[in-house]
């Protein structure tokens, strides 16, 4: 649906809502959210600060999360990461009065990855090892795969480059269970490759960046990415011909 048509319909189905059920927020989090995917940032703040308002009214704890949650993926693409990070802890506090654990566990590893920009890494690490606990409860293969990723990223910013490798091959277990991975490019041997790069063990780097190079699901972007780091590579190991053969295919 064109967003046109969809902001027209959105702002029927929030108007009916408000004038016909007064103090009804079941769905109001979910019609900001869909502001937000069409960037009508004007309506996605005031349903989701409708939608806070009326939660904390009727004490509906889901839907206040929910909304704060809205609000953390907002500030986030813009690196507002501090307003980001309090939206996250809000919502975490909600969903956990009624145990929603599915949502407490994403929410957890949103903090988490706040943390590591910050470089935080001690507090990344102890809340996305929570994280992993609930998401092994729901069977979350496809988070779980990112909750290992974002693991493997944190050891290797603090150059435990074994540990590192150790985490992605967990991370790779999961994406191999994950039911939708054939739409979904985990970039995981060039995160492998990258690490073999660090410890200088640059046979294996290739390796790995061969593998995802291999993989059709790789976009333009992501190919130039793998043959940048397998030239660098071949650069480091004085392999000239090998350069120029990856270059000609960018």
């Amino acid at each position: 649906m064109p967003s046109k048509s969809k902001k027209i319909l959105l702002k029927k189905i929030y108007d009916h809502t408000i004038s016909n059920h007064a103090t009804d927020c079941s769905n109001l989090s979910t019609i900001a959210y869909e502001f937000y995917k069409i960037k009508d940032t004007v309506n996605f703040f005031i349903v989701n600060n409708k939608a806070i308002e009326l939660a904390q009214k009727t004490n509906n704890n889901y839907v206040l999360g929910d909304a704060h949650w809205n609000y953390a993926t907002y500030y986030l693409p813009s690196e507002k990461y501090d307003k980001a990070y309090y939206h996250f802890n809000k919502a975490y506090k909600s969903f956990s009065k009624n145990n929603n654990i599915d949502e407490i566990s994403k929410i957890l590893l949103g903090m988490s990855k706040i943390k590591g920009f910050y470089r935080d890494y001690a507090g990344s690490e102890a809340l996305v090892i929570k994280a992993i606990a609930l998401f092994k409860k729901t069977k979350n293969f496809k988070f779980l795969n990112f909750a290992y990723t974002h693991l493997g990223l944190l050891q290797k910013d603090i150059k435990e480059y074994d540990k590192a490798l150790y985490y992605y091959e967990k991370s790779n277990q999961y994406y191999e269970k994950s039911k939708n991975k054939k739409n979904q490019y985990s970039a995981m041997y060039n995160n492998i490759g990258n690490i073999y790069l660090k410890k200088g063990e640059y046979n294996k780097a290739i390796q790995a960046y061969n593998k995802d190079l291999s993989n059709n699901e790789i976009n333009i972007t992501q190919f130039a990415t793998l043959t940048d780091n397998k030239a660098y590579c071949q650069l480091l190991m004085k392999d000239t011909l090998g350069i120029k053969e990856a270059f000609l295919k960018l």
